[in-house]
């Protein structure tokens, strides 16, 4: 099951290359202007067109074969611990090629090769394996409700979902030791959707011909162009050309690049592809929505922060793809149609031609996020829900949300200017906007590293969006800074003209950048360093960031160091009294509380364990004591009394609490502004808790430490004396004054 999962995850990877691969094969024909040539040769049509398929699905399947030679070879790297792995097996990588990936290259290189075929267009085939990328989207939300599974394992085209449905409740011995699951679901799905590809490729060959035209699509009607010829040429003596003013400021540098974006616009949404994949992003918004806002089968208001907030993963991956392919698109679209000779002599510099792209981009980007707002408005009228909140959609979108894939949009702008071929800039852009989401297993977790995150903006209708816009806006003004020193190195290094090589072009880019280029990309660079340097500050300097390889260290010490104390007897909880100061303004709090505590044992306890937080804290008994152990570093105190606790006997403990100043970017309190929430977990714990242990098993081994013990038989006395929520109280007697 693993092998089959990372396997399947790499090749939806390999489907976007489906169209370099197998619809290049036939496309290279097109561009290079050889179909006439090759048209001409003496073979037939299926020899041709199978050649063309076979070759493109070999190497495609030759790369996938890498891929899991590249496990296998993982499998046995020195320093691999053998029993997380198992015996090798062929059949486990066998299988996941017979069920699935070869099938689905056969039904998507299919798909591509029909499109390029008939298109010549290997643009469009692209989106065509996204909208089929989308449908899989579609099918993950049906399962949410058990209703839909057998339906969504039938319509989802790559067939995780048909696996899932016989694998989803495995245990995991079975997941380990059993083959993978064939039954009549995942035959089904697998004749659906191989079906249709040979029934694709069989279209392709019924309607293929070496003497046909590529067709186009636009909903757009044009005019047609008619032929006028002037019969009066004897009559005019003299023409009088009207006067021309040519203007080369930089405010009609700013008009012209706002005209050409809006013809780059136009070019986007009057295709055909872009209406179909805004048609699908509007219907599974639809379906995330309508499905998500359910809680096992329940039915929730649809409230406008939902509406937002269902959808907005998906969609934020969905905007971000359609960013790296349309950049690529916008920016070789000149040189595809062999007019860059002619653009490129004119005297328009190249940062109104690279912002004329950008503002396309943003402006193609504010029409995908107002698909969000018509599926929700929908989704609200037609659950007759009229509190629509137009103002939070609008804030929601075009200034949280915008901002996130405008600062893609720069990135992929300088990408794609680097490289000649926009399909390496593409599957550079995706792998690093997926990369990102790997930094945290290469030891980069903090978010300063992270290109374009943030921390996230949660809204509720209580407390707004509280203290969460700050530091969001913070962190993109930091990103953005760094898009446009990015941008400003695209305008240096942007492809004019006849083909050079890196040395031209970097000889081109030092000639190029002027005074005020060289302004705006040093103030930009040197904003982001220094914002970067002050967020690096808060978080590591003035305050201590501890690394999840950290926190597990400490887990580790804390069990090795304090673990002895697990059993030691310690007094219950009998009784508490919380006198608790909010100031939501400010959002601090002050504690002062006190529990009674009582020994419940057979035995004296001769000291005290109190397990508690970071905020600042005070302790004392209503006896005399000794603080013999205090270790602030895992926030566990030793308190000895000088008369041991005997049992029956009862003592009281008092504390304070209060937090550290809240600042931008740290929170140092779990107070709101409105809508606060706090349990137990605040307020000081009694005795050793072994909730603070490491529960994975190779954690455990990594540390030294031995195997966690099962969990107790119903039976056993010792651990039914505490309760599933704690184990240093039972039923107590409550009071709080907030």
């Amino acid at each position: 099951i693993a092998i089959n999962g990372i396997l399947n995850e790499m090749a939806i990877i390999l489907y976007f290359f489906l169209p370099a691969l197998i619809g290049g094969t036939i496309y290279r024909d097109y561009k290079h202007n050889m179909h006439s040539v090759l048209y001409s040769y003496p073979f037939k049509k299926w020899e041709y067109l199978i050649g063309k398929f076979m070759a493109g699905l070999t190497v495609s399947t030759l790369v996938m074969m890498a891929a899991a030679l590249g496990i296998v070879l993982g499998t046995l790297t020195p320093g691999t611990n053998p029993e997380l792995l198992g015996p090798f097996d062929l059949m486990s990588y066998i299988q996941p090629f017979l069920y699935y990936l070869i099938p689905n290259m056969i039904f998507f290189g299919a798909m591509v090769f029909a499109v390029v075929t008939f298109t010549r267009n290997i643009n469009v085939a692209f989106i065509v394996i996204l909208v089929f990328f989308l449908i899989q989207i579609f099918a993950q939300n049906l399962t949410s409700d058990l209703d839909n599974k057998l339906l969504a394992a039938l319509l989802d085209p790559y067939g995780a979902q048909a696996n899932a449905y016989y694998a989803e409740y495995w245990t995991v011995f079975e997941q380990n030791e059993n083959p993978l699951p064939w039954g009549e679901v995942i035959l089904y799905n697998r004749l659906i959707w191989g079906g249709l590809g040979v029934l694709i490729f069989g279209i392709v060959y019924q309607a293929f011909s070496f003497s046909q035209q590529a067709f186009s699509f636009n909903f757009f009607r044009k005019k047609k162009g008619a032929a006028v010829t002037k019969k009066n040429f004897g009559s005019i003596l003299t023409v009088s050309m009207p006067k021309v003013n040519v203007g080369f400021s930089f405010m009609e540098n700013l008009k012209l690049a706002w005209e050409l974006a809006k013809v780059d616009f136009k070019y986007i949404v009057s295709g055909w592809a872009f209406i179909i994949i805004a048609l699908i992003g509007l219907l599974i918004s639809l379906s995330v929505i309508l499905i998500g806002g359910e809680i096992f089968g329940t039915d929730t208001l649809p409230v406008t922060w939902q509406m937002l907030e269902l959808p907005g993963t998906f969609f934020t991956l969905f905007i971000n793809i359609l960013t790296f392919l349309y950049a690529g698109m916008l920016i070789h679209r000149s040189r595809g149609d062999n007019m860059d000779q002619l653009i490129h002599v004119t005297a328009t510099p190249n940062w109104t031609i690279l912002l004329s792209k950008l503002l396309a981009l943003v402006l193609l980007q504010m029409v995908l996020l107002s698909i969000i707002m018509l599926a929700g408005l929908g989704v609200q009228l037609y659950n007759v829900y009229y509190n629509f909140e137009i103002g939070q959609y609008l804030f929601d979108l075009y200034a949280i949300s915008l901002i996130h894939v405008v600062i893609w949009g720069l990135l992929a702008i300088f990408v794609h200017s680097l490289f000649k071929n926009y399909y390496i800039g593409f599957i550079l852009l995706l792998v690093i906007s997926i990369g990102i989401t790997f930094l945290g297993q290469l030891g980069i977790e903090q978010t300063v590293f992270k290109f374009n995150q943030a921390p996230g903006t949660a809204y509720s209708d209580m407390n707004g969006y509280g203290r969460s816009l700050a530091p969001y806006f913070i962190y993109k003004g930091y990103w953005l800074l760094l898009g446009i020193a990015m941008y400003t190195l695209s305008i240096l290094f942007f492809r004019r003209g006849l083909p050079a090589g890196f040395r031209e072009r970097l000889q081109s880019a030092r000639d190029a950048f002027t005074p005020k280029l060289k302004g705006i990309f040093t103030l930009s660079l040197i904003g982001f360093l220094g914002m970067g340097s002050w967020i690096y500050y808060i978080d590591n300097i003035k305050h201590v960031y501890i690394s999840s390889q950290e926190w597990e260290q400490r887990a580790a010490n804390f069990e090795k160091k304090y673990g002895k104390f697990e059993d030691a007897p310690q007094p219950r909880i009998v009784s508490t009294s919380i006198n608790l100061d909010l100031y939501p303004s400010t959002r601090d709090l002050e504690v002062r509380g006190n529990y009674i505590l009582v020994n419940k044992t057979d035995v004296a306890i001769d000291s005290v364990h109190i397990d508690h937080n970071n905020l600042i804290s005070t302790f004392e008994f209503n006896r005399e004591f000794d603080l013999v152990l205090e270790d602030d570093s895992m926030n566990y105190d030793i308190y000895q009394f000088t008369e041991s606790l005997m049992p029956g006997d009862s003592v009281s403990f008092n504390f304070t609490l209060a937090n550290e100043p809240n600042e931008v970017l740290e929170n140092e309190s779990p107070v709101r502004f409105n809508g606060t929430f706090i349990n137990n977990s605040l307020f000081p714990r009694i005795g050793y808790q072994e909730s603070g242990e490491l529960s994975s098993r190779e954690s455990r081994e990594r540390y030294g430490l031995p195997p966690k013990d099962r969990m107790a038989p119903p039976t056993d006395i010792t651990a039914r004396m505490n309760n599933y929520i704690s184990s240093d109280g039972d039923w107590i007697d409550f009071e709080t004054t907030i």
